[in-house]
């Protein structure tokens, strides 16, 4: 197996693992990324208020897709449906 194969593998890897975590804990994900623009709001005096509530909507938005892929991958596949990586 080449680097690049095992990068790949490493990175889907990740991505299922990240997937599960914001599927359980999506509030949690959403609790944090309005704190973080709460403070840079609060940093900056709303300077840049636009800007961080599009930045925090758009993260919003990245890790509810993360949690709907990760949702319909275990719909869609079993952990034994997978093929395995090591096989020629």
């Amino acid at each position: 197996m080449s680097f690049l194969d095992k990068a790949k593998q490493a990175f889907g890897t990740a991505k299922d693992k990240a997937g599960e975590l914001a599927t359980e804990h999506g509030d949690k994900i959403d609790s944090a990324i309005d704190k973080g623009g709460s403070f840079i709001d609060q940093k900056t005096h709303g300077k840049y208020a636009d800007k961080v509530a599009k930045a925090g909507s758009t993260a919003k938005n990245a890790a509810d897709k993360l949690a709907a892929q990760s949702e319909a991958g275990a719909d869609r596949e079993t952990p034994e449906a997978r093929p395995d990586p090591e096989a020629p």
